[in-house]
């Protein structure tokens, strides 16, 4: 009842922050998901809701931070992990550095490499809202699931916080697997969360380690809780999440 009444209260902040149509699809949505009966929205739709919801999200967080803000949680949540989770530094120099499902920013603001590109179909509507202009970073606005860069061409492919939120997350880790240079290395960070607006998938860490072991080798494994604060959903009562990933090689 706590948590209902909870989420009543929200929802005309919702409304504001993200619009009439959005919020009554994320009722629909927490309605289907409480019932256990989400598998009957279309994947498309789901997916297609969720980049919506998700993209204004980002919009709110912009409006309640100041975009300078809202970079520096960013970029700290990038640094955080790339040198306490991965372990890898922050330095690829003659590298091809790209990262999928970067967002708005991603963390390639924050790393040397002598060529960094950014994926993330979000990038067409927040690029002139968020002053993009990182004059050494390539942003494509496009899904993982159809990255349109060569085979084996990339040394270094990041991928934080994203796979959940993707309509096939199979079809983008090969993808992945694709584009990446022989030994070249992936780097993997999931949130182990319940299903909701936002995320169109969820997984534990067996699934997790089951799916990418058929695309990727492992070099350093991590199953943890999250060291970063950040934004959730309600439903966690302010708990922060457990993640998993690590080093993976092609």
């Amino acid at each position: 009842m706590k948590k209902l009444l909870k989420y009543v209260c929200l929802t005309p902040k919702r409304i504001r922050q993200y619009g009439l149509v959005t919020v009554l699809y994320k009722i629909f949505v927490d309605t289907f998901l409480f019932i256990g009966i989400d598998h009957f929205i279309p994947e498309n739709i789901r997916w297609s809701m969720a980049h919506r919801f998700h993209t204004r999200w980002k919009f709110s967080q912009k409006e309640m931070y100041d975009l300078s803000g809202y970079n520096d949680r960013i970029d700290n949540k990038s640094r955080e992990v790339l040198t306490e989770f991965y372990e890898v530094g922050l330095d690829f120099t003659g590298k091809v550095f790209v990262d999928v499902g970067c967002g708005t920013r991603g963390v390639l603001p924050v790393i040397k490499a002598e060529k960094k590109i950014g994926i993330d179909p979000t990038l067409s509507k927040a690029k002139h809202s968020y002053v993009i202009d990182e004059i050494d970073v390539n942003y494509i606005s496009e899904k993982a699931e159809d990255i349109s860069l060569v085979d084996s061409s990339v040394d270094v492919l990041c991928c934080n916080n994203a796979l959940n939120h993707f309509e096939n997350p199979v079809l983008a880790l090969a993808q992945m697997h694709r584009v990446l240079k022989k030994d070249g290395l992936f780097l993997l960070e999931v949130f182990i969360e319940k299903k909701n607006i936002a995320h169109t998938v969820s997984f534990n860490a067996c699934e997790l380690n089951n799916m990418v072991s058929k695309y990727f080798t492992s070099i350093m494994v991590k199953h943890e809780q999250l060291r970063v604060k950040v934004v959730i959903d309600e439903d966690m009562d302010g708990k922060l999440p457990m993640r998993w990933g690590g080093v993976f090689k092609k």
